[in-house]
């Protein structure tokens, strides 16, 4: 019970503080079957909320139920891109990246599939990067604020 109870606190924090900083909003319309957070995700539009100071990702599908996705600093492009990357494992894909004006953000890939994945892009190399649609920028409540 403890546990639990300190799980809801640390999601509590976690929320205050997406809320409490800039949080950017976007549309992706994504036309095939996914792998993202442990889950398979059908063909559809997506909305995909980013915050700058935050790892958490989120996405929420066409049936409105939404994902968390906890993801780790990439590299930074020269440009201002918004997309999603995606990479193919046989007849798969699966979420890779989550860049926002040229930010990327890695998701974890499961460790028995790293080799599996790093022999099939050798091989067969297949990443596709989708735009992201409607940038919007949610400022803050306490924003202009001095």
């Amino acid at each position: 019970m403890r546990n639990i109870a300190k799980l809801l606190g640390v999601v509590s924090l976690m929320l205050a503080a997406i809320s409490a900083n800039a949080q950017h909003t976007t549309q992706v319309t994504v036309p095939f079957e996914f792998a993202a957070a442990g889950r398979i995700l059908p063909p559809g539009d997506y909305r995909v909320t980013f915050n700058e100071t935050s790892p958490v990702v989120t996405l929420r599908g066409p049936d409105s139920s939404s994902i968390v996705l906890l993801t780790a600093p990439g590299d930074r492009f020269n440009d201002e891109r918004n997309a999603l990357r995606f990479q193919r494992n046989g007849s798969e894909w699966s979420l890779q990246q989550v860049i926002f004006a040229g930010s990327v953000r890695r998701l974890p890939v499961r460790k028995s599939k790293n080799k599996e994945m790093a022999n099939e892009a050798f091989s067969n190399p297949a990443v596709i990067e989708i735009p992201l649609v409607a940038f919007e920028r949610r400022a803050s409540l306490n924003e202009g604020m001095n």
